[in-house]
């Protein structure tokens, strides 16, 4: 009830200039009880058509991707964005524009309580996580955001750009698995 309260709050937002080219807030998708949260930097052309993060061929990629640890991304997962609007021609998120947003993502987080979170590329680590560093040096590492641990990898438009990026992305959804089995383990 309360995550509905905040899409209804959220839906008409106009706090930056990205409200005035959008078609839909792009809220997020997905199950909103599941124990994994994974967060991209923005909305794309093809989730602001659809009105769900990751429509296009990224999202099917990052489909195959969960499949490949046995997660289903509609039930095991819920999808979101740091922005929650596009930028027009699918530019990077300002500084201005992530923090305006960020408030939204940190409720969201708050409301659903998730049990791991998973970052998919440079915008989203750095926003989550305060940190300039690099995806390669940010994967590298353990995180939490709050007290939930947090797993870095490469964002799925990255990957559908540099296919030597796969392999190390395919390294960080093993940690990833492994977590979550280690949580589902002890019972959290």
């Amino acid at each position: 009830m309360q995550l509905v309260a905040l899409y209804t709050a959220t839906k008409g937002c106009t706090q930056c200039a990205l409200s005035r080219a959008r078609r839909v807030v792009v809220f997020g998708s997905g199950n909103v009880n599941a124990s994994l949260l994974i967060v991209g930097d923005a909305p794309d052309r093809d989730d602001d058509i659809a009105g769900k993060p990751f429509a296009g061929a990224a999202g099917q990629l990052l489909t195959k991707m969960l499949a490949a640890i046995k997660l289903d991304r509609d039930k095991d997962a819920f999808l979101t964005t740091v922005v929650k609007c596009r930028p027009s021609e699918d530019r990077t998120p300002e500084a201005v524009e992530i923090h305006t947003c960020r408030s939204i993502l940190m409720r969201q987080i708050e409301i659903m309580k998730p049990q791991m979170i998973l970052l998919l590329g440079r915008v989203a680590a750095h926003a989550m996580l305060e940190s300039s560093e690099n995806v390669s040096a940010l994967r590298a590492r353990a995180h939490r955001i709050g007290a939930i641990p947090a797993v870095v990898t490469y964002h799925p438009a990255a990957l559908l750009r540099d296919e030597t990026l796969k392999r190390p992305a395919w390294e960080d959804l093993q940690k990833l698995q492994a977590l979550l089995g280690e949580l589902n383990a002890a019972g959290r």
